[in-house]
């Protein structure tokens, strides 16, 4: 690891405090994920060098008012060891990178917006590019198979209503776990989301995940869970498994279906702009990624069904 200037033991005690008080800010202000929070916290302890410590960030209390010559101390602290601290991840993959370099730019852009830090370090971070990768998506018949499969495996239920959710409806593993029998309206054929940054949408309930829905007994808050939400690993094993029994030939991932849903929507002709709010994208950009599935699938049904592709007819010339 390289070297990098190290701080007193009363400004590491004033940092904890600070990150703390981020860390309830992302939770309490922006509706950051559980998952969200864990990352950033462990990525902050990484950046300062005291991983440990920052285990118990969210029993700690953030008592003192900030001192100026601490927050001076941090900040200068901070902007040396930026350089030292992009070196150390630069082995790590794109996506890794760009998630602790954001960690860092949301806590400094957070300390200056709330009059903390007086220069904003997090103009000086940025972020690698990382390659948008076209998502793997089922066909329409695998995804039948795959609720077949859920559907005759009478010990476990809830994976198949868990399936349901994510194919029929298009969340995220997160959104399904989470799901409470309030935000369904059977009668209206409408469900609420709370997805990411506290944002909320409504989306349309098929019939057939209302009637499976309507079968199933309320008990508790949650959909998938009594007294609880899902934790979201176990949901993510009960797909796993449920795409081993189907005997896919590669493994099935909760977003498999999401994005599924989303290019089965694309080449049944929907809209774009409607795919987009059904998703929770914030952008349509993030949307687009699909059109690319929906050209592909396009070219692959058009060479199989385009009569030279059946015929032995070659259009290369003849050689002499």
């Amino acid at each position: 690891m390289s070297e990098s200037p190290q701080l007193s033991l009363q400004d590491r005690q004033f940092l904890s405090g600070l990150v703390h008080k981020y860390l309830k800010y992302l939770e309490q202000t922006q509706a950051a994920s559980h998952l969200t929070i864990k990352s950033y916290a462990i990525d902050l302890g990484q950046f300062f060098q005291s991983p440990k410590a920052f285990k118990s960030l969210l029993s700690n209390n953030f008592k003192n008012s900030p001192s100026s010559e601490r927050v001076k101390t941090l900040l200068t602290w901070s902007a040396k060891r930026l350089p030292g601290a992009q070196k150390e991840w630069s082995p790590l993959q794109p996506s890794t990178r760009q998630r602790k370099l954001s960690a860092m730019r949301s806590f400094f852009k957070w300390g200056y917006q709330e009059g903390i830090f007086e220069s904003d370090l997090s103009l000086k971070i940025t972020a690698p590019k990382v390659p948008q990768k076209i998502p793997h998506f089922l066909s329409l018949d695998e995804c039948l198979s795959v609720l077949q499969t859920a559907k005759e495996n009478t010990k476990e239920p809830k994976t198949l209503t868990l399936a349901l959710l994510l194919y029929g409806l298009g969340l995220r593993i997160s959104e399904a776990c989470h799901l409470k029998w309030d935000q369904i309206h059977l009668s209206e054929q409408l469900v609420r989301i709370r997805g990411k940054g506290g944002t909320e949408r409504m989306v349309a309930i098929p019939r057939f995940l209302g009637d499976h829905l309507k079968c199933l007994p309320q008990k508790g808050d949650y959909v998938l869970a009594e007294g609880h939400a899902l934790n979201e690993r176990t949901g993510y094993q009960w797909i796993r498994n449920l795409g081993a029994r189907t005997g896919l030939t590669r493994p099935l991932h909760p977003h498999s279906l999401r994005h599924s849903y989303a290019t089965h929507l694309l080449n049944s002709g929907s809209d774009l702009r409607v795919i987009q709010m059904l998703l929770g994208h914030k952008s349509l950009a993030a949307t687009q990624k699909y059109t690319h599935l929906s050209l592909d699938h396009l070219s692959r049904e058009m060479e199989k069904a385009h009569p030279l592709s059946a015929s032995s007819m070659s259009l290369r010339k003849k050689s002499k």
